[in-house]
């Protein structure tokens, strides 16, 4: 269904503050000004959803926020001439199915990066809106991805290489970096991820969530299996040949090891396990 009529984009409270924002021009003539750009650094605040109604913190509030807890500020939604297509992201948080909606290929690519690290727990999409003061009226953004992960909260903006205007490199690059590391949040701009990596990651996406390998007959525990140096000898040891391959690839998938996902995948790829 299309997000460009007929269906409300965002909850009506919502809907409220963004009538607030500043046109990016004037946004980025009142940034140049280093009194109101600290001002408004400073008097950042994070709206958040929780389905019902809004809540309206300081931006250091994300340190304490509970990513399961809150729901997109937004609805995603695609159209004939959008430049972004609406995906839906299939995942496990805490060992539960969970799906996580991306509103474009390379935000979906990213999440696939997440579900590798060992280190993040969940993460949710359009999560929160940061507002910055200026005047009667403000500066908006919707960050791409809330992660909660070990280390606490981290905060990702995902926007393809060719497609960083004036105004999208002053609040991603500038802006949100300046006021997050401020708070002690971590933040970063993921951009257009290799193309051998993408060709990766959707291979072994599709092996992900698979049947568990440590749980199969064929499985091989212990050090015989942790000496291994390359996919390769990880093959052999789980019966080798092509049988022993797809293997290797769903313990691969399943982040039990890992290799150089910036080139191709082989038998001589070295191995890292975990």
């Amino acid at each position: 269904m299309s997000a460009r009529r007929g269906v409300r984009r965002s909850p009506k409270q919502i809907t409220a503050h963004l009538r607030r924002a500043l046109p990016r021009r004037d946004a980025l003539d009142a940034l140049r000004d280093p009194q109101i750009r600290a001002k408004a650094v400073a008097g950042c605040s994070v709206i958040l959803w929780d389905g019902a109604d809004t809540r309206i913190a300081p931006v250091a509030t994300l340190t304490r926020t509970n990513v399961e807890s809150v729901m997109p500020v937004r609805r995603l939604g695609s159209h004939m001439h959008s430049r972004s297509n609406l995906m839906i992201h299939t995942t496990r948080f805490a060992g539960l199915p969970a799906v996580v909606w991306a509103e474009s290929k390379p935000e979906q690519l990213w999440m696939m990066e997440l579900d590798r690290r060992a280190d993040v727990h969940r993460y949710q999409s359009q999560a929160c809106v940061l507002s910055w003061p200026v005047g009667e009226r403000c500066i908006l953004q919707i960050p791409d991805l809330l992660v909660s992960c070990e280390a606490g909260v981290e905060i990702i903006s995902v926007r393809a290489d060719d497609n960083m205007g004036e105004y999208a490199r002053v609040i991603l690059t500038e802006l949100l970096p300046e006021t997050l590391r401020a708070q002690g949040i971590d933040y970063r701009v993921c951009g257009t991820m290799p193309h051998q990596r993408t060709v990766n990651l959707r291979l072994l996406g599709a092996l992900r969530w698979k049947a568990p390998a440590m749980k199969e007959p064929w499985w091989v525990a212990g050090n015989d299996i942790r000496s291994t140096k390359s996919l390769g000898a990880v093959s052999d040891v789980f019966g080798g040949g092509p049988v022993g391959r797809g293997r290797a690839l769903r313990a691969l998938a399943q982040c039990h090891l890992d290799i150089d996902l910036d080139r191709p995948i082989t038998q001589a790829s070295e191995v890292v396990w975990r």
